[in-house]
């Protein structure tokens, strides 16, 4: 594998310290200037910076998330309160009761939101990987890959080739939301 980044392990953001007016010199500015100091050209450059900065966090979550689910398998269990769970669609892998809400904790969401947040990734991952792989790179944002995963959710895995190819192409176009009604509407003809 990937490594994923911690910020708490590398040091603060350089941002926190301009909000401060420390500045820590570390970041896409530099040096001990405030950002109320920046010219309009270091100001987009920090944003566009952050921007990508967020979009690479939001991609490490996700594979955390991804991680998690893998770590926490569905064994086959069948009781009242170790039954196996299921949050992704046809052709995922289940995993163990109770997998979402120690998440939950963690990214401070209620359990359900920590469900659909597994459900989206396990469906991202096993149902349209090359949705999938376009996230890896940052050619997709997270949030937008997601909303793919929870609008194909309910479609049948033989479906999901077809989806996952017409998708891919398309994912970075602002229509997004109706090429998918138009692959689901082709999907149940």
């Amino acid at each position: 594998g990937r490594h994923v980044r911690c910020r708490s392990c590398v040091g603060p953001l350089w941002l926190h310290g301009f909000m401060k007016g420390q500045g820590s010199g570390s970041g896409p500015v530099g040096g001990s200037e405030r950002i109320t100091d920046l010219d309009e050209s270091s100001l987009l450059a920090a944003l566009g910076d952050t921007a990508q900065v967020i979009r690479q966090d939001e991609v490490d979550q996700l594979l955390l998330v991804s991680e998690w689910a893998v770590s926490h398998p569905g064994l086959g269990a069948t009781g009242v309160l170790d039954a196996d769970e299921h949050p992704g669609a046809e052709g995922t892998p289940a995993v163990a009761a109770f997998t979402a809400e120690p998440l939950a904790v963690a990214l401070k969401i209620s359990p359900r939101q920590a469900q659909s947040f597994i459900a989206e990734t396990l469906d991202l991952k096993h149902r349209l990987p090359r949705v999938w792989d376009q996230v890896i790179a940052l050619m997709c944002p997270v949030w937008k890959a997601r909303r793919i995963a929870r609008r194909t959710h309910h479609l049948p895995l033989a479906a999901m080739p077809y989806v996952d190819g017409e998708v891919n192409g398309a994912v970075m176009r602002i229509g997004i939301d109706h090429k998918i009604l138009i692959l689901i509407r082709n999907c149940k003809s």
